[in-house]
């Protein structure tokens, strides 16, 4: 299952903030590496685990499978 795509976009949005600040001299460059080692690890683990089995929820409850999309979102959390 894929990871929402508003999520993965958050990440990146992050990532992205994360990197000018790592690019900065002194105290902030320093602080934000110290911030990025300690995500890394966190954000991998999240989209590899966490995030894949929002795949098979829905927002808007228009696609309301019913016991369909129950056996998927077991499928998901299960793996």
């Amino acid at each position: 299952m894929e990871v929402p795509g508003s999520l993965k976009a958050e990440h990146e949005e992050i990532w992205n903030l994360l990197e000018r600040a790592v690019a900065e001299q002194g105290a902030i460059g320093e602080a934000a590496k110290a911030v990025e080692e300690r995500l890394r690890l966190h954000f991998e683990r999240e989209e590899e685990f966490a995030l894949p089995p929002l795949a098979a929820l829905t927002l808007s409850g228009e696609e309301d499978d019913g016991p369909r999309a129950s056996c998927q979102a077991h499928r998901a959390i299960e793996g």
